[in-house]
């Protein structure tokens, strides 16, 4: 046998027992029970000299290093099992919105009589005087011999006001020669119609008033001669009325509808079915006020073109609000609003809806109508 063949064997020979000696280890590490027998079980074999040791080296390291990730995934479990469970996850408490807010007590409408007036006639309420700006209120007492009255109207040269009284209709006639800068002092009374009525209301030129009657028809009295036309026979109207800044159209109410009377007899229906009441034309002539019940079955303010195409609330929050009146420039509203239990007169401007609070009293007050000249605000307070 030649050297080259004998040292081939010699190769082969030792080959193996490397690989016998790797299956002895193999078989020493899948019978170790306990940790220092795996370690000595994963020893590695000296290889005999001159044999080809480096494969055997890496595949020893290579499954040392599986068994040792073994090792540690087993601690790492076993920690995981011996560590205490995690709190049970608690659920969110719900939401619960808060109460809503207690609404006032509806404000019914009255009768046809007084359907107008929506602070309780108890008490005999007189007309009082005050700022537009604010201010002290001062009584007026336009009738003693019955100290009662319902509403207020200027006239449009700013020197008269009627007065409805329940049993007749006054004008008092005033002199701006007051102590107080100017301030309206009324220095005669006089009746201008001797019928029950909830309010009157002027032409622009102060020639004609309009008012409704017991009967329920509208009719138009001249405050000078007293002499009566009649404008409506059908009946059904209620409350009040009042005249376009034009004088050609009268705006009035007939079971809870809002109509345009054009002419004396041409109408127009503005699509609103709740009860409206308490007409008042704006100084431009392009929107028409009116006190109706809102989707909420409480009174509030709202605003209308005068051919009904757009109608809306005031907006001025969720409290009831009746009987507006406008500034002479047509840029604020002055209303009555349910405070509580009292009815206390409020200022809007038109621009922004801020509200500006006028009165503040144990009393009712309604009916406000502002002065020609910007800068007084006739009204009915319950004067209990």
């Amino acid at each position: 046998m030649s050297e080259r063949e004998r040292g081939h064997d010699k190769r082969i020979a030792g080959l193996e027992r490397q690989l016998q000696a790797e299956d002895e280890r193999l078989e020493r590490i899948l019978a170790a029970s306990t940790t220092a027998e795996l370690l000595r079980a994963t020893e590695e074999p000296v290889a005999p000299r001159g044999t080809a040791a480096q494969p055997a080296v890496r595949a020893g390291f290579v499954v040392v290093a599986l068994v040792l990730g073994a090792l540690v995934l087993l601690v790492w479990l076993a920690t995981l099992a011996a560590a205490p469970a995690p709190p049970p996850a608690v659920a969110p408490a719900p939401v619960v919105p808060p109460p809503p807010m207690p609404k006032p007590s509806p404000v019914t409408r009255r009768n046809a009589t007084v359907a107008a007036a929506i602070p309780s006639l108890n008490g005999q309420p007189q007309v009082f005087l005050m700022p537009a700006r604010g201010g002290h209120a001062r009584r007026l007492n336009p009738d003693p011999t019955r100290n009662m009255a319902i509403s207020t109207e200027w006239r449009p040269d700013g020197k008269a006001l009627a007065v409805a009284t329940g049993n007749r209709l006054l004008e008092l006639g005033v002199s701006m020669s007051g102590p107080l800068r100017g301030q309206p002092v009324w220095r005669k009374r006089r009746p201008i119609a001797s019928m029950p009525l909830v309010r009157a209301t002027y032409s622009p030129d102060g020639s004609r008033l309009g008012f409704v009657t017991s009967d329920g028809n509208v009719w138009t009295s001249n405050p000078q001669t007293q002499a009566l036309a009649q404008l409506t026979h059908d009946g059904g109207f209620d409350g009040s009325v009042d005249w376009s800044p034009s004088g050609r159209a009268i705006a009035a109410t007939r079971g809870g509808r809002l109509l345009v009377l054009v002419d004396g007899s041409a109408r127009r229906s503005i699509p609103f079915s709740r009860d409206a009441t308490w007409p008042r034309w704006s100084p431009s002539g392009r929107a028409i006020s009116f006190s109706g019940f809102g989707e909420d079955g409480y009174m509030h303010v709202f605003l209308t073109d005068p051919f009904g195409d757009r109608v809306r609330q005031l907006p001025i929050g969720p409290a009831p609000s009746a009987e507006a009146d406008w500034s002479p420039d047509g840029r604020q509203l002055v209303y009555a609003k349910l405070i509580g239990d009292e009815w206390d007169l409020f200022v809007c401007d038109l621009r922004t809806y801020r509200e500006r609070r006028l009165t503040a009293t144990k009393l009712d007050e309604s009916g406000p109508a502002w002065s020609p000249d910007g800068r007084w605000i006739a009204f009915v307070r319950n004067a209990t």
